[in-house]
């Protein structure tokens, strides 16, 4: 057997470095997947010192997905755009989201496929509702058209990612669709809510208006959306610890 040469063996070095250096970000991915799903279940638990979407975000960077074995990206793209939208982040959860959608290994009707066509209306729900938040307590009519357009363009968002479904989407991928649908429509319901009582007339337009995006009135949208989630379902369970019934 004849020894390589040092020019062919350094190429050979350089391979298997590379290739170990990949096998060890697809590791660390994994960790990075586990910390995710920590930070969902501290979100669901309602636990505010939680920093793990923080986290998440910092690591995964543009570099770090664009080095990562090109079946990984689609889905990392999906968990930093999910965390930018749970950190507040909301500018970089939509671009995140955007380059996830356009990578070319992302499969259609897959759970990262429908998310990352799920979360610019999540953003637009986000900001809704911080700003709702600093708003003051009643609401004037004209305050609340910048509320209702913001909607209409989340419910518009909420109908691309319910075109993605397909034969490959899984159930609880479709059973968080419906959750955050169900969120965002509770809280476009908190909004109209918030109208000032002494303008009545911009109440009754607000609510018709709502029916006229919805196809039916806000309230029957909200309870659909929750039923489209199964019974005893985790999420189902959740929306019942949210006052959802």
């Amino acid at each position: 057997m004849t020894l390589l040469s040092h020019r062919h063996l350094r190429p050979l070095i350089l391979c298997l470095t590379l290739a170990l250096a990949a096998g060890c970000r697809t590791i660390a991915f994994r960790d990075i997947q586990r910390d995710f799903q920590d930070a969902v279940r501290a979100d669901n638990a309602g636990d505010p010192f939680s920093d793990g979407h923080e986290s998440v975000v910092a690591t995964l960077t543009p570099e770090y997905i664009s080095a990562l074995d090109a079946r990984l990206r689609p889905n990392a793209w999906m968990l930093r755009a999910v965390s930018a939208w749970r950190s507040g982040q909301y500018r970089m959860a939509n671009e995140s989201a955007e380059r996830g959608r356009r990578d070319p290994g992302l499969v259609s009707g897959s759970r990262d496929d429908v998310i990352l066509n799920l979360v610019p209306a999540l953003a637009i729900d986000g900001e809704q509702t911080a700003r709702l938040s600093r708003a003051p307590a009643a609401l004037s009519g004209a305050d609340y058209r910048n509320y209702e357009t913001a909607y209409k363009l989340a419910l518009q968002q909420i109908s691309e990612a319910r075109n993605r479904f397909n034969e490959k989407t899984p159930e609880d991928v479709a059973a968080y669709f419906y959750y955050q649908r169900w969120r965002l429509l509770q809280h476009w319901t908190a909004a109209i809510n918030r109208l000032d009582p002494r303008e009545p007339d911009a109440i009754v337009a607000a609510t018709e208006q709502a029916r006229r995006i919805l196809g039916k009135p806000l309230d029957e949208a909200v309870i659909e959306s929750r039923d489209k989630i199964p019974t005893g379902h985790p999420l189902r369970n959740l929306v019942r610890a949210q006052g959802g019934q």
